[in-house]
């Protein structure tokens, strides 16, 4: 060997490290992006199933009934509060039981009028206009849920 390759040879193995290591952080951090977009796709997926299903019981004829047991509800989502759109709120604070409804009727005072609200890390609200709400409700999951076709839209309980 001669003397210069010597010298250049531990270059080429830091060099070669330097890469290898770049490939794994960018792999692995593109890994855990692939792993937050399915959370976001299944999230979208199932507001989609949500509103098909609300969709499928108002073209139905009155009297109508569909479960929601099927529907699965994603991981990320910990609660779903149904809400009575402008409904009194009685009390000058959120308690455990009522945290979800209270801060519904902060938002519908300042004029936003979402009538379904999402627990995850954060609390999304959404407005399903043909979907009715006689009384407050949350639930972790639509095994006893059930949508019923109305005369103009469809009441859920």
């Amino acid at each position: 060997m001669k003397k210069g390759q010597v010298i250049g040879q531990p270059f080429i193995y830091i060099f070669a490290i330097i890469v290898i290591a770049l490939i794994l952080f960018f792999g692995f951090k593109m890994v855990k992006n692939i792993m937050e977009f399915e959370e976001d796709v299944d999230y979208a997926d199932f507001l989609n199933n949500f509103d098909n299903e609300i969709n499928v019981v108002y073209a139905e004829s009155f009297g109508s009934t569909k479960s929601l047991e099927s529907l699965r509800v994603p991981d990320e989502v910990t609660e779903i509060c149904f809400v009575v759109i402008n409904s009194d709120y009685v009390g000058d604070g959120p308690s455990d039981e009522n945290l979800i409804i209270y801060l519904a009727e902060k938002f519908s005072v300042q004029g936003v009028e979402e009538n379904v609200f999402f627990v995850k890390d954060s609390i999304e609200g959404r407005i399903f206009s043909k979907l009715s709400i006689e009384q407050d409700f949350c639930v972790s999951d639509f095994e006893d849920v059930i949508l019923e076709k109305q005369v103009s839209d469809v009441k859920i309980s």
